[in-house]
């Protein structure tokens, strides 16, 4: 298969790495098109692309591999871990409240390319806006797109961590100050993401509607 590599010759971490590909994937994908992101680690395996697929061109615009939907699961996580995944899940299901969803830590997704599009034209460089914060873009991507109107779905999946072929590369000090500063960006009462995306994307989607 025909491969496009992204290279920085410094390592720049997950949130510019991301960024940098969501970027990539708006520039070169057509209509209809769905962007795949998965971690190549052995853990989240390619046979459930073809179901993360079908549920995105079913109407969806970010399709999710859930461990938490009817017929998901884990192999190879200790107990340790298990509760801190299940407790992450809880926080954000609490403070970003997304119809649907069960599981927000999950990188492994599908994206209808037209709302990626939507999304990098919309914010720019902010679409992942903090970069520095370990993680935390897993979640900071699916509260943008849900600030624009995304629509949201789950697939069943297992995540196969006993395949994993290196140590986790997560510093959960780190991403959970990520956790804590999104959040209070997203409430913070006075212009926080809540209402000043959402009044912004208004404005924009009419503007861009003008003829």
């Amino acid at each position: 298969m025909p491969l496009e590599i992204i290279h920085h010759r410094i390592n720049r971490g997950l949130g510019e790495s991301s960024r940098d590909l969501f970027e990539r994937a708006s520039e070169i994908a057509n209509p209809g098109d769905v962007v795949i992101r998965l971690d190549c680690d052995d853990t989240h395996e390619p046979e459930f692309i073809p179901l993360i697929v079908d549920k995105v061109r079913s109407g969806y615009d970010v399709v999710i591999a859930s461990r938490f939907a009817p017929g998901g699961g884990q192999v190879g996580v200790n107990g340790y871990r298990a509760f801190i995944s299940r407790a992450a899940n809880l926080f954000m299901k609490v403070f970003f409240p997304i119809a649907g969803l069960k599981e927000y830590s999950c990188g492994f997704r599908g994206y209808r390319a037209e709302k990626i599009k939507e999304a990098i034209a919309f914010y720019g460089n902010n679409f992942i806006q903090l970069k520095g914060l370990g993680f935390t873009c897993t979640l900071e991507k699916l509260v943008k797109l849900k600030l624009i109107n995304a629509r949201f779905g789950e697939v069943p999946f297992t995540l196969r961590y006993d395949q994993k072929q290196s140590a986790s590369k997560m510093v959960s000090s780190v991403t959970t100050l990520g956790y804590l500063v999104m959040t209070l960006l997203y409430h913070w009462p006075w212009g926080g993401w809540r209402t000043s995306i959402r009044r912004k994307h208004g404005n924009w989607t009419i503007s861009n509607d003008a003829p």
